[in-house]
């Protein structure tokens, strides 16, 4: 109920852990492999972000409530980039507990999704029916994409290609649920391109070599079932 389980993907075996925490939110590789940053709450009901030993599941906080929800780590560990409804998004420097502006709209309404670029040097951002990318050097921040109004559409997953050129998205159309569709975008701005999806998939995770993409597909299964000696004895 409250594991992980880990999967090689060269051998297919797979060990399950159990992290020494109440609850889970998100869950991310720390940038040594060897343990994961865990946004939660801890065994003492405190919420904020730990990090989880592989091999004993104990964890430690490293930060407060505010990085529990949605957020990605630097490549080197050092610094952690998260957001908070209706402030923005910031960068967390996790030696000094201070934090820098990266963008600060707060227009933008639902969960803001973050995919660190894979050479680290730019963080793109989506929420609902807008994507932008900041870059990390200069703080600069170039709008990629932005619904029209009362379109109808939203931003379910994102991720990078595996040349940092293009923005892998995933849309829900205006025609709801049952249309779905693939949108990538150059990540310097122009025209996307789209083809569609013929299941409900939530999510994206692209390999390092873009060979593999991971996604969780949506499925319903509509059964009925007879009850038979249910009621409590008399």
């Amino acid at each position: 109920r409250n594991g992980l389980r880990i999967r090689d993907i060269a051998s297919g075996t797979e060990r399950t852990i159990t992290p020494q925490l109440k609850g889970m939110r998100r869950v991310e590789w720390a940038h040594d492999s060897a343990s994961l940053l865990i946004g939660g709450s801890g065994l003492d009901g405190k919420t904020g972000l730990y990090r989880v030993d592989l091999s004993s599941g104990e964890a430690s906080l490293l930060a407060g409530a505010e990085l529990a929800g949605f957020f990605v780590p630097s490549r080197d560990g050092k610094t952690v980039f998260y957001w908070v409804h209706q402030r923005g998004v910031f960068a967390r420097d996790l030696s000094t507990g201070s934090d820098k502006v990266l963008f600060d709209r707060k227009d933008l309404g639902g969960r803001m999704l973050l995919r660190l670029s894979r050479d680290a040097t730019k963080l793109a951002m989506c929420a609902n029916q807008y994507l932008g990318v900041v870059d990390l050097a200069s703080g600069q921040v170039r709008d990629i994409y932005a619904s029209p109004k009362n379109s109808g559409e939203r931003i379910w997953a994102l991720d990078w290609s595996a040349d940092d050129r293009q923005l892998l998205t995933i849309f829900r159309s205006s025609g709801g649920m049952e249309k779905m569709e693939m949108v990538i975008f150059p990540a310097g701005g122009g025209a996307p391109t789209r083809q569609p999806i013929s299941s409900q998939f939530r999510g994206l995770s692209l390999s390092p070599d873009g060979k593999y993409l991971g996604t969780t597909r949506v499925t319903r299964r509509t059964q009925v079932w007879a009850l038979e000696n249910f009621l409590p004895a008399k």
